[in-house]
């Protein structure tokens, strides 16, 4: 039974590390699409700062001003950030699923172990319980004699 307990104990050890990677997992994607929405918001800053030079800036020979080339080139970057960051999630989404998985089997295998001390227990007390009654029972055999015996 000594053995039982530091298998569970041991069971109990591994499914609270699995536990902490999956958080620790959990927490990361809770990050990417911290900036996923970021850079979002990002972009919409962007955009709408870039349509309101255009409108202002515009020269009076209809050229556009030097700095929305370079706008373009920073939305591109930021489409590749945000399509970059899309894949992440989504490869951390595929660990994460892993990881559930791991989990729960360190979770049955743990409460498998319980169960098996748990009828362990049951088995003994009931041995127990069938010893003493047995010890009773004896008592009161060798009681009924000593009475018969006596004449009573």
């Amino acid at each position: 039974m000594k053995a039982l307990k530091t298998l569970i104990r041991l069971r109990n050890l591994e499914l609270d590390r699995q536990r902490r990677q999956l958080t620790a997992m959990e927490e990361e994607r809770a990050q990417m699409l911290a900036a996923l929405r970021e850079l979002d918001e990002q972009q919409q800053q962007e955009a709408s700062l870039a349509g309101a030079v255009i409108a202002a800036d515009a020269t009076a020979d209809g050229a556009a001003n030097p700095a929305l080339f370079a706008f373009g080139a920073y939305a591109n970057a930021l489409l590749q950030r945000r399509e970059d960051l899309k894949m992440a999630i989504a490869e951390i989404d595929e660990r994460i699923e892993t990881q559930r998985e791991r989990t729960a089997a360190a979770f049955r295998e743990v409460k498998k172990f319980e169960k098996l001390l748990e009828n362990h227990l049951r088995r003994e007390k009931r041995e127990a319980d069938r010893r003493e009654q047995a010890m009773l029972d004896e008592i009161a055999l060798t009681g009924f004699r000593n009475k018969k015996g006596a004449g009573c």
